[in-house]
């Protein structure tokens, strides 16, 4: 069964009324200047990356100059106090709260090391934003969908250019003033993400996109990408979440077959594209692909698992069995130097290679529970709210919850293997997700016919009397 075109959701929805006061349209014009800017944004760091990410003055760079206007929109908008009634968001309240505790006690030590390190748990202010916008204006899960349907082209079509120019040109971009790297740095794990929500989005609501978009630009992408096992991983989750929810689906099949045909022809020509530290050919997917199940014959394939195991065997050690089971090492400490794992000469690394670990070291037992909480509760809810949706009939609305949890997989399992929602580029557009998906169960809940496609034109009869 096919969804209907998002862009043509134009019927009225029962029991709603558009605001009609002069006061709310301003409220209403007002949050739909800051969607559109929060979309700008989450395009900019999809794109740009690292390099998007230091747009601003420090130490109030894009993403917090958006979060701080987000908030001052929220309480425009009237819409906080409902919010805090929104009994899936408890478990997040939870968990920023003792993010907080977690973080305090450290600033006067820190400093601005310990703000730094606590944006893992402060940007989950987006998901109240994002969640408040679509509640505040149900219409703006119309608009939600339409707009990621363009991502998803310009994101398809662009994203080469920013991978080809971080692996190949890096450094030939000029940086934006004081920023200390080029306009455009992405990482291929952070593509092969957004990369899986395309993907997603093309089963789950792409009928009327061009039919051969994705079969061409997914499988390049993809390649362009693999340059590490987490974003494989994450690509992949979300390509089995989709398959399993909607098996054999043939945009999927699509893409597939010239995934399949892309692989054969690597094989067959032998193919290798050098990529600086690693290569990409067939026997190197092959490698990575079994590597992350079983040990590697590829000494630095096998070295950077067991360094990752190591560092993740002592943070177990130190909060599950040691003495930072409360309350972790808090945020503002450098992990790395701390457990002795630095490997950057400029002190750069600061947190595992994964970010569940990650909530471990700094937050211990009761943060890493809250945290699996919070997450957990999101995704049980999306696919409550799918299997629902799926047997009522209402496939634009099954395809919603099937899109938001295919990406949400993706984004977990790339958190497990990379620094990732510890910076702005994982972090803001993790919790956009987290709220996205808070926000448009609320709405379904209220206004189940929103995204039902129009009525089909009735024919007219004219008769003849003679």
């Amino acid at each position: 069964m096919t969804t209907q075109n998002p862009a043509s959701f134009a019927q009225p929805v029962l029991g709603y009324a558009p605001p009609s006061s002069a006061a709310a349209q301003r409220k209403t014009r007002l949050g739909d200047r800051y969607f559109s800017w929060l979309c700008f944004v989450l395009l900019g760091y999809a794109l740009g990356g690292r390099g998007f990410a230091y747009w601003g003055v420090n130490p109030l760079f894009i993403g917090e100059i958006t979060l701080m206007i987000g908030v001052y929109v929220l309480f425009k908008l009237g819409i906080i106090p409902r919010l805090l009634g929104v009994r899936p968001f408890i478990p997040l309240m939870m968990f920023m709260f003792w993010g907080l505790c977690c973080t305090v006690p450290y600033f006067d030590k820190y400093g601005k090391d310990t703000i730094r390190d606590a944006v893992i748990w402060g940007y989950g202010t987006y998901a109240f934003i994002v969640a408040g916008l679509l509640i505040s204006d149900p219409m703006r899960v119309r608009k939600l969908i339409y707009n990621y349907r363009k991502f998803v082209v310009w994101f398809l079509l662009l994203a080469p250019i920013s991978t080809i120019i971080s692996n190949f040109f890096d450094g030939v971009l000029p940086p934006f003033p004081g920023a200390p790297v080029s306009l455009i740095q992405v990482k291929g794990g952070d593509i092969c993400v957004h990369l899986a929500g395309c993907f997603a989005y093309i089963v789950a609501l792409g009928s009327h996109m061009s039919p051969w978009l994705a079969p061409l630009l997914v499988p390049l992408n993809l390649g362009l990408n693999l340059q590490g096992r987490a974003g494989m991983v994450a690509f992949f989750v979300a390509v089995f979440v989709s398959m399993v929810l909607r098996p054999l689906h043939p945009r999927a099949m699509r893409i597939f077959f010239v995934m399949g045909l892309g692989l054969f022809l690597m094989w067959a020509v032998d193919l290798k594209i050098d990529k600086g530290d690693r290569e990409l050919s067939f026997d190197f997917l092959v490698k990575a692909v079994s590597s992350i199940v079983k040990d590697s014959d590829d000494d630095k394939m096998q070295g950077s698992k067991e360094w990752r195991q190591r560092w993740w065997n002592d943070i177990i050690n130190y909060t599950v069995h040691g003495p930072y089971f409360w309350t972790g090492k808090g945020f503002g400490v450098n992990l790395a130097n701390d457990d002795g794992y630095q490997v950057e000469n400029d002190d750069a690394l600061r947190s595992p290679h994964s970010g569940h670990m990650t909530m471990l070291a700094r937050m211990g037992v009761p943060g890493f529970c809250v945290w699996v909480l919070t997450q957990g509760t999101l995704g049980l809810l999306i696919v409550k709210s799918y299997i629902v949706a799926r047997r009522k009939k209402l496939m634009n609305w099954s395809g919603v919850f099937l899109f938001l949890g295919a990406y949400w997989a993706a984004f977990m399992a790339n958190t497990g293997f990379d620094v990732f929602i510890e910076g702005p580029m994982g972090g803001i557009w993790l919790w956009c997700v987290y709220g996205t998906g808070i926000g448009c169960m609320e709405v379904y809940k209220r206004y189940p016919e929103l995204l039902n496609p129009p009525p089909a034109p009735q024919p007219i009869y004219i008769s003849v009397i003679r």
